[in-house]
């Protein structure tokens, strides 16, 4: 991973960084198609964070972790027959079961659930049904399908803990969930997105991108969101994992490119001294919790902060 630090003392500024981050290619150039550096990016309040999932968050990670899924991924190993890849099956039944439970409760609470009227409606009964087999028998993440996924994303972008790590297309909207909200030195990533097929493969952990379409959330939507997860690695994984056993985003880079890795990630740690500069920037800008939730709550607060300035 490639490491850039922008702090006062260097002559670093919440503008240079701004234009720096929008230097990066991003989108898709039919006419360069084979050719272009596409990259994503994700914004973290704390820059000591690695890229770990919620759902497969342990002490090693520094960022909060999500004790609900490793109590329920206990009581699923108490459960289960010890089979190989038993724990890494436990933590994906855990995920399924708070996953398949969310959807549930949007249903039973007359909230509307989008994937009944996208055209590609699902079985909700039998994603139910199914629960407490995986449960029971384990559930391997090779085997996570495709409405699981979408559901999954909408999941995680609502705070539920899940294997899907967010990011957005937008470098500034990861800036500003970077610097809008907590103390210290805060982080944005770019990974390059156009080297994808690179990050696959089989015994070794691997990097997906998952797609979220626009009527899944105008959330999703309106800050260009994506989301990728990384795969249970195979035995003779590195042993530096942390108690989780799921590798983050930079374990996976590491293992797969030794001696290149920041040609595929770039980590731009921006000191904290600069957060209410870049914030005020990008306020400037038009990024808001506003603009980028829109909500009639969140259209509320940014009339009352106006009010105040």
């Amino acid at each position: 991973m490639k490491e850039i630090r922008v702090d006062p003392e260097s002559g670093g500024s919440a503008e240079s960084l701004i234009l720096e981050l929008q230097n990066y290619p991003r989108g898709l150039d039919l006419a360069a198609i084979g050719k272009e550096t596409r990259w994503v990016f994700r914004g973290q309040s704390k820059a000591d964070w690695t890229l770990t999932p919620s759902a497969h968050r342990a002490n090693g990670s520094g960022a909060p972790q999500a004790p609900e899924i490793g109590r329920l991924r206990d009581r699923v190993l108490d459960r289960m027959e010890r089979v190989p890849g038993h724990r890494f099956m436990a933590w994906a039944a855990a995920e399924y079961a708070l996953i398949v439970r969310f959807a549930e409760l949007i249903d039973r609470l007359g909230l509307h659930l989008p994937l009944y009227s996208s055209g590609d409606s699902i079985a909700l009964d039998q994603l139910v049904e199914d629960m407490d087999d995986y449960i029971r028998e384990g559930y391997s993440d090779r085997k996570f399908e495709p409405e699981v996924v979408a559901l999954g994303l909408l999941a995680q972008h609502h705070g539920v803990p899940t294997r899907f790590l967010d990011w957005t297309r937008d470098p500034l909207a990861a800036l500003w969930f970077a610097s809008s909200s907590g103390e210290g030195d805060f982080a944005v990533f770019a990974l390059r997105e156009s080297s994808r097929r690179k990050y696959r493969g089989r015994g070794e952990g691997a990097i997906r991108f998952h797609w979220a379409p626009s009527w899944l959330s105008p959330y999703i939507h309106r800050q260009q969101g994506m989301f990728t997860s990384t795969t249970a690695p195979k035995a003779g994984y590195p042993a530096s994992l942390d108690d989780s056993g799921w590798p983050s985003v930079e374990d996976v880079l590491r293992h797969r490119f030794p001696s290149d890795a920041g040609s595929y990630l770039v980590k731009t740690t921006i000191s904290a001294s600069l957060r209410e500069d870049v914030t005020d920037a990008l306020r400037n800008l038009g990024y808001s919790a506003a603009s980028l939730m829109p909500s009639l709550d969140n259209a509320a607060k940014q009339v009352l902060r106006e009010a105040r300035l």
